[in-house]
């Protein structure tokens, strides 16, 4: 398959008006849709861009490199690499992710052949780097979105060499 070309445009990439386009939307759950053209959050395409599903032209109509795209990306989203990271690696699993922006969460994450629409998302997902440390009230701040929003608890942590852990966090009534 051909690679699906998009154009960088402030923090998303708008992907060409084509069935492929259409199809990697509807059936992989990548990008949303808004007035027929297919938009992805820099980080589905920085995904899809490694994985050699798209090409995206920047500035002067030139194709930029997965590293050349993941240095824009990174001086656009706080804690890209950990984000990035997180994303490819519930991806890889088969899990789908959207922005949890609204929720106060980085990611929301669905089940395996869940929908995004059609269904509730199982996860509020933070990503964070292991060099960090994860204050009591901020650990306990997650806890409450996640749960207030109906969801659980999934703390993603990457090390020094981009691998993340993954760690679920549940409440338990007694």
């Amino acid at each position: 398959m051909a690679k699906i070309k998009g154009m960088l445009k402030g923090e998303s990439v708008v992907l060409e008006n084509s069935s492929e386009a259409a199809l990697l939307h509807k059936k992989s759950h990548f990008g949303s849709e808004d007035n027929g053209m297919v938009l992805l959050s820099l980080l589905e395409a920085a995904y899809l861009l490694k994985k050699g599903k798209v090409e995206v032209i920047g500035k002067g109509k030139k194709s930029l490199g997965h590293s050349e795209f993941s240095r824009t990306a990174k001086a656009r989203i706080p804690g890209f690499r950990e984000k990035c990271a997180v994303y490819s690696a519930l991806r890889e699993k088969g899990y789908c992710l959207k922005s949890g922006f609204k929720f106060g969460a980085d990611f929301l994450a669905y089940q395996k052949g869940k929908a995004p629409g059609k269904s509730h998302s199982d996860w509020a997902v933070f990503c964070a780097s292991e060099n960090k440390r994860l204050s009591a009230s901020g650990f306990s701040a997650r806890a409450r979105i996640a749960n207030t929003t109906k969801k659980k608890l999934l703390l993603a942590f990457v090390d020094n060499e981009g691998e993340a852990s993954f760690y679920e966090v549940k409440w338990l009534r007694i």
